[in-house]
C-alpha cells in the first residue's frame, strides 16, 4: 500500500447487511494495521501521547427517529448485556442536540468485540435498537487508536466528536506530543482524548470536557507559543472536519 510508506493496512467496506429490525442499510466499515510499521511511519513512539494499550473501536453513528426510545435502549444495554460484555472497556455515547446518535465502544481487542457481537442477546437487542433510527447506520471498526490525556474519561460532562482527513499524521503527532505536555495548565478542561482512525488518513476523534462552559471559556484562551508554532502544520494537515457536539454524554465504565 502506498498511502502512507509500506503502511501495512486493510479496509473492508461491506454493504450486504440489511435486517435487524428496521430493515436500515448498514454501512461497515473495518480498518487494521500493523501499530509498529505505523509507529515507525509517523515517526512516533507506541507510547507518545499516553498511547500504550493495545483498543480495538467500534463507532456506530445515524440520525435518530425516536431519542426517547433509543435513551431506553442505551439503559437497557447497561443493564441487561454489558454485565456479560468480555473485554469491554468502556464507551460514550449520546445525541446531538439536532438528533444525530454516536456510539463509541472501546474493547481489549477485535476477538472480544466480535465475540460480544455473537452474543444472540446482543444481536436481539441491536434489532430492537435500530428500529429507534431513522435511516442507514454507519459502523467503524479499528485497531488504530491513540489514546492522549488517558484516553476516555468516565467523568466528563461535556463530550464533542470530531470527524475529519488528516494529510500527513506525523505533524499530528508532533501537536499531540505538545499539547499533551501543555494541557495540565492551558486546557486543564480536557481530560481525555481518544482518536480512531478508520482508514490511513480519515479519522474520528472524541475530546472528553469537564463541562461545556469550561470548554467554550478554555477555547478562547491563547495557547502557549510552542503550541501555537505547529497550528499551522495542523491546520494544514486536516480537512473536512465536522463538530458533533454531546451535551449530555453517557458514559459507561468497562
Amino acid at each position: 500500500m502506498e498511502t502512507i510508506g509500506d503502511l501495512v493496512w486493510s479496509v473492508l467496506t461491506d454493504m450486504a447487511f440489511t435486517q435487524l429490525g428496521g430493515g436500515h442499510w448498514r454501512r461497515v466499515s473495518r480498518y487494521s494495521v500493523d501499530r509498529r510499521t505505523r509507529d515507525a511511519e509517523t515517526r512516533r513512539p507506541s507510547s507518545a501521547g499516553g498511547r500504550g494499550l493495545d483498543v480495538f473501536v467500534q463507532i456506530i453513528e445515524g440520525r435518530v427517529a425516536d431519542p426517547a426510545a433509543l435513551r431506553r435502549q442505551m439503559q437497557r444495554w447497561v443493564d441487561e448485556l454489558r454485565p456479560q460484555a468480555v473485554g469491554f472497556l468502556g464507551s460514550t455515547n449520546g445525541i446531538t442536540p439536532d438528533g444525530v446518535a454516536i456510539f463509541v465502544a472501546r474493547f481489549e481487542s477485535a476477538e472480544a468485540a466480535q465475540a460480544n457481537s455473537n452474543r444472540p442477546e446482543q444481536g436481539a437487542w441491536w434489532a430492537d435498537t435500530e428500529t429507534c433510527f431513522a435511516g442507514p447506520v454507519t459502523f467503524w471498526e479499528t485497531t488504530d487508536v491513540d489514546l492522549l490525556r488517558g484516553g476516555g474519561s468516565d467523568a466528563a460532562g461535556f463530550v464533542q466528536v470530531m470527524k475529519g482527513s488528516a494529510s500527513d499524521r506525523a505533524v499530528i503527532a508532533e501537536l499531540d506530543a505538545v499539547f499533551s505536555a501543555h494541557a495540565p495548565t492551558w486546557r486543564p478542561d480536557v481530560i481525555g482524548r481518544l482518536r480512531a482512525w478508520t482508514s490511513p488518513t480519515d479519522y474520528v476523534e472524541v475530546m472528553y470536557f469537564t463541562s461545556e462552559a469550561e470548554a467554550r471559556a478554555n477555547e478562547r484562551r491563547d495557547p502557549p507559543a510552542e503550541l501555537a508554532d505547529h497550528f499551522d502544520a495542523y491546520q494544514a494537515s486536516m480537512s473536512d472536519v465536522t463538530y458533533l457536539d454531546l451535551p449530555e454524554p453517557v458514559l459507561v465504565p468497562g
